[in-house]
């Protein structure tokens, strides 16, 4: 899809120990169960990759988006940054005026 240019892989906690690690801190810092959280994703955008403004939940009339996951509509979302990058790479929060950098 042309509103996504990156490279991505889903990690699930049985693939490796540091990735059940990173899965229960993420439990210990939100106070939620990962039992229906999505798999843990690795993205790089590399250079030009971009992710076009986006909800990361299903909107009213999107209510079955998440459906075929099985765990319903998101509440929250997790972002780590593992690298540092040169230009760009920040995540915008438009209705907020708000952009996080790496």
């Amino acid at each position: 899809a042309h509103y996504r240019i990156s490279k991505s892989a889903w990690l699930k906690n049985e693939d490796d120990p540091v990735v059940a690690e990173v899965s229960r801190r993420v439990e210990m810092m939100t106070g939620l169960s990962m039992e229906t959280a999505e798999e843990l994703q690795v993205v790089n955008y590399g250079m030009g990759g971009h992710y076009e403004p986006h909800f990361d939940f299903a909107r009213e009339n999107e209510q079955h988006s998440f459906r075929s996951l099985g765990t319903g509509n998101r509440i929250a979302t997790v972002l780590f940054y593992m690298s540092n990058v040169e230009q760009g790479g920040a995540t915008v929060f438009p209705y907020i005026k708000t952009a996080l950098w790496p």
